[in-house]
């Protein structure tokens, strides 16, 4: 019986060799996922080079799918060591990109205080360590962590999308869009979409020389889902940041 459900890979560093792809397209993928959130646009042109490559040499025809970054809120780095944060422990948070540790948690966003209220809910990296906004001041929000964990580097911070003030594709998106359409990608996924004029604003850009791929990860974009399908080519359920925005019902 023929296959219908397809099959994506993501490449990153342990699998961008000649080797490594081969082994992907022989075991049955059928689109290379490129994450343009980590890399160079010169090493995922290099990529993209390689899969058609081997790609050409198996006689396999295979999709290339450019995943944007989207906009991303970051944490300032904490010590490469690591830092427990711990259920019930208070913590401030300001706008900047100076060192994180367990009292204080710097977020590159500048209107951080001004987009954040009491009793938000504020999740770090993949959604295991989170905080409840307790007060807003002038100077930084006061939060309790709730779900604690150990924590290093410069984590993705999560905060209600429906009053952030980053929109996708931010400018970085439009110019790698352009970059990977140009070098005849097959898709181009959209991340954080929130309504239909986000697809629009990409496919200003990217034309008819790739699809468009819209990933739902918001509860902004569940309200539009209708209008953002129709002016998307394809749209992505992206779970992670999902279930992290929305609740599990």
């Amino acid at each position: 019986m023929a296959r219908r459900t397809k099959i994506v890979a993501t490449i990153g560093p342990a699998s961008d060799t000649p080797a490594s792809l081969e082994a992907l397209l022989r075991a049955g993928t059928d689109v290379v996922r490129l994450n343009l959130s980590h890399g160079t646009p010169e090493e995922h042109l290099r990529c993209l080079a390689r899969v058609r490559n081997v790609a050409g040499r198996l006689g396999r025809p295979v999709g290339v799918l450019a995943d944007l970054p989207g906009p991303k809120l970051r944490a300032g780095a904490f010590p490469a060591s690591g830092v427990e944060l711990v259920p019930g422990s208070p913590v401030r948070l300001v706008p900047g990109d100076g060192p994180s540790d367990a009292d204080v948690i710097e977020v590159d966003y500048p209107t951080l205080l001004d987009d954040v209220d009491p009793f938000d809910r504020i999740v770090l990296g993949d959604g295991a360590i989170s905080m409840r906004v307790t007060a807003t001041t002038e100077t930084c929000v006061l939060a309790e962590i709730e779900s604690g964990g150990r924590t290093q580097g410069r984590p993705g911070v999560h905060l209600s999308c429906e009053r952030m003030q980053m929109f996708a594709p931010t400018d970085d998106d439009l110019a790698l869009a352009e970059a990977v359409a140009a070098a005849g990608v097959e898709y181009v996924a959209l991340s954080f979409v929130r309504r239909a004029a986000d697809v629009a604003r990409l496919r200003a850009v990217v034309g008819d020389r790739a699809g468009i791929i819209a990933k739902i990860e918001t509860s902004a974009a569940l309200a539009d889902l209708p209008a953002i399908a129709d002016a998307a080519d394809a749209v992505m359920v992206a779970r992670g940041d999902l279930g992290i925005d929305c609740p599990l019902e």
